[in-house]
């Protein structure tokens, strides 16, 4: 008898598809013997192979050669086809054209639920309330593992969770008032320098090569912030080396950015920084998560329904410099 073949598309940004993996795992729990093929951009290809073994397949689609690609995922029979957009048309004309599975499902806003949920509720609608009440009695957060830490030590660039903590200063160039101020970054580091003895790592993606260079400028000038025990590995890493990082990191620090995301996936305990963003809806899904969120965010006192901000302090949203990452 052949398994249940059930396929799942989610293009978009790195956090919005970290999102979608807790109902994948929802489904292989549901579906022991099923077989599951997730479609998705090709940057995150070998994050879901390498780090999410409950995936069967995962899918390339290009947006040069979209219609190509999905001709190829359409050449079995497919039982399921779970779209994670909010384009139902395009979703019946995926599945009528090329899936051609007995059952569509497509993700409807719910401005109820996280983000999180919500990608539940696409395929589960049953478990609305379940969810609201308590996301973590119904989904396993921690969606994220590198393959080779169930067997052997991941790798030269992790060590001991107790020996270093992550930083993440940006949040790529999309909205980049949303960021912390990195003067406040650099209060804080040389805090963490004199108070304790952990190494830090600062993460980032390879489209912040200036903030690089202008953090390394900033570290050149401060005889505070010359140590070794500062490692700058913005855009050195690839997304699975962070899952790497991130799992056995003894804190992380970031604004709200797809690393943030893929450190709840990971495992992380997370203090996390948000303005504009709606943490109500966007928070790290992750029980060991704190965020912090000024009671003076004028875009949090609006519903969090901007995207945004129009009170600026030096190119940063000006209530991120009220808050103190030290309490």
């Amino acid at each position: 008898m052949t398994s249940k073949r059930i396929v799942i598309y989610r293009q978009g940004a790195i956090g919005d598809l970290v999102h979608t993996l807790a109902l994948v795992k929802l489904i292989r729990k549901r579906e022991p013997v099923a077989r599951i093929e997730f479609c998705c951009d090709p940057v995150t290809v070998k994050l879901l192979e390498q780090c999410c073994d409950y995936i069967d397949q995962v899918w390339s689609i290009n947006k040069a050669s979209f219609m190509e690609d999905f001709a190829k995922v359409g050449t079995s029979k497919t039982d399921e086809f779970i779209f994670l957009h909010s384009q139902w048309h395009k979703a019946w004309w995926l599945n009528f054209r090329y899936i051609k599975a007995s059952k569509l499902f497509c993700y409807r806003y719910n401005a109820k639920l996280s983000a999180v949920a919500n990608y539940v509720t696409a395929r589960y609608p049953e478990l609305e309330n379940d969810l609201i009440k308590d996301p973590y009695a119904v989904l396993d957060h921690r969606a994220l593992v590198h393959k080779n830490s169930r067997n052997a030590a991941i790798g030269p660039i992790v060590t001991n969770r107790q020996e270093y903590i992550c930083i993440v200063p940006g949040v790529g160039k999309l909205r980049p008032h949303r960021a912390y101020p990195l003067t406040k970054w650099l209060e804080f580091i040389k805090t963490q320098i004199k108070t304790n003895d952990h190494a830090i790592k600062i993460l980032g993606g390879p489209d912040e090569k200036d903030l690089s260079l202008e953090l390394e400028s900033l570290f050149a000038q401060d005889p505070q912030l010359q140590t070794s025990r500062i490692e700058n590995l913005i855009g050195k890493t690839s997304l699975v080396e962070l899952v790497s990082i991130l799992a056995q990191t003894k804190m992380l620090y970031s604004a709200d950015t797809g690393i943030l995301h893929i450190g709840a996936a990971s495992g992380a305990k997370i203090t996390s920084i948000f303005a504009i963003t709606d943490p109500a809806r966007f928070a790290p899904f992750s029980p060991d998560a704190r965020v912090l969120v000024s009671p003076n965010c004028q875009c949090q006192l609006d519903s969090g329904k901007k995207k945004h901000c129009t009170n600026l302090k030096k190119n940063y949203a000006s209530c991120l410099w009220g808050i103190n990452l030290q309490n």
